[in-house]
């Protein structure tokens, strides 16, 4: 859980600039850090915002697709890295 208030405080303090010029633009802005691990842990707090954002079916979908999709990359990153062979992005 650590890691995931360090990634999250990150992603807040990498987008703030942006946040603050959008909020001069377009009223009130908020960032919120989307996390997942690069083994396909997914972040808690991400459920509260996909409430918000879709509907609980859809949401489930899209955290499953989002960790499949996680695995697949850091595993091709694993592969390419030991073999030297590029690893095909197969996008679904």
């Amino acid at each position: 859980m650590a890691a995931f208030e360090v990634a999250a405080r990150s992603k807040k303090e990498k987008y703030e600039q942006l946040r603050a010029e959008l909020v001069s633009e377009h009223g009130a802005v908020e960032v919120v850090p989307f996390i997942v691990g690069v083994l396909g842990s997914w972040d808690p707090n991400n459920n509260k915002f996909m409430r918000q954002l879709c509907s609980r079916k859809y949401g489930d979908l899209m955290r499953k697709l989002c960790v499949k999709d996680t695995i697949r990359s850091s595993r091709n990153i694993y592969i390419e890295h030991n073999t030297g062979v590029r690893q095909e992005l197969d996008l679904i």
